[in-house]
């Protein structure tokens, strides 16, 4: 990615962003008096500035992805909205295709849905459809979204390996390169429900320079000018920053032993907060 400032948005997603009354609602659309339905789906049309831009979904790093499709055709009907299209990049010829490369450039916003981040940089790394995907960001207002595994690919850095457990133990966190929309930071999703707090922190010790962003469901992080994130949806999104914290084994601990981390500084983000990526500042409004 280049060092200018990208006239693109990046909207991060946790996951299970609410799709309509076909799908399942958040449970928290039951609790919060102010919820807005389809919250998310809806603030991507918002973003480009027209009553219907033109949307394209990337759907190969689902396993099922013809169901994707159909999931996001209905959410989008349920919102009046029926400029949908999609792509599947699993063949290897597909990214570097014409046909691929016309479909993009004539898109106002696109979203990579969820399933694998593996998957999705195994089929886009190195190919013109990445290429012309950051030329898009760098340079015109395309809206770039992903979901669950799509936003967890969009860093230079991702998380691809994390176990669960009740401790943090040495070993248990794998970080590969990504499709690198956005550095300085470390995406995890459906944080909060799949308890992910130990193996995005145990990634922020591993890479202190990196700021984890914990993005819960039904909640995103736009991200404009590359660096100001504001929060959206129902949920909440965690910031882990480890640049200036205390004492920690991370770096002498043999695999398998548990980890510990004083000092670490934490955020916790809801509709209407911002964060600087770089300054690396809370701001409530």
């Amino acid at each position: 990615m280049a060092d200018s400032t990208p006239l693109g948005i990046l909207v991060l997603i946790g996951g299970s962003e609410d799709r309509g009354p076909a799908n399942t609602r958040p449970p928290l659309a039951e609790h919060r008096h102010d919820y807005i339905d389809q919250e998310i789906l809806q603030l991507l049309v918002y973003l480009t500035g027209k009553r219907q831009p033109r949307i394209g979904v990337v759907v190969s790093a689902s396993n099922l992805p013809h169901e994707m499709a159909d999931m996001y055709v209905r959410a989008y009907a349920h919102l009046g909205h029926h400029n949908l299209t999609f792509i599947d990049l699993r063949q290897p010829e597909t990214p570097n295709s014409e046909e691929a490369l016309a479909w993009l450039r004539a898109l106002d916003v696109v979203l990579f849905s969820g399933g694998d981040q593996e998957r999705l940089l195994t089929q886009t790394a190195g190919t013109r459809f990445l290429a012309l995907l950051h030329a898009r960001y760098q340079t015109s207002g395309l809206v770039i979204a992903g979901t669950s595994a799509g936003s967890m690919a969009f860093p230079r850095r991702m998380l691809i390996a994390g176990a669960h457990h009740e401790a943090m133990l040495s070993g248990d966190v794998e970080l590969a390169d990504g499709m690198n929309l956005l550095g300085g930071c470390l995406v995890d999703t459906h944080f909060v429900r799949r308890g992910r707090f130990g193996r995005l922190t145990q990634a922020v010790l591993l890479s202190p320079q990196h700021v984890g962003i914990g993005l819960g469901e039904d909640t995103a992080l736009v991200v404009r000018h590359g660096t100001v994130a504001e929060c959206v949806g129902s949920g909440m999104a965690v910031i882990i920053d480890g640049h200036e914290r205390g004492p920690s084994n991370v770096d002498t601990a043999p695999e398998g032993a548990p980890l510990y981390a004083a000092d670490l500084r934490v955020h916790c983000l809801v509709r209407g907060n911002r964060y600087g990526l770089g300054t690396r500042r809370f701001r409530a409004s």
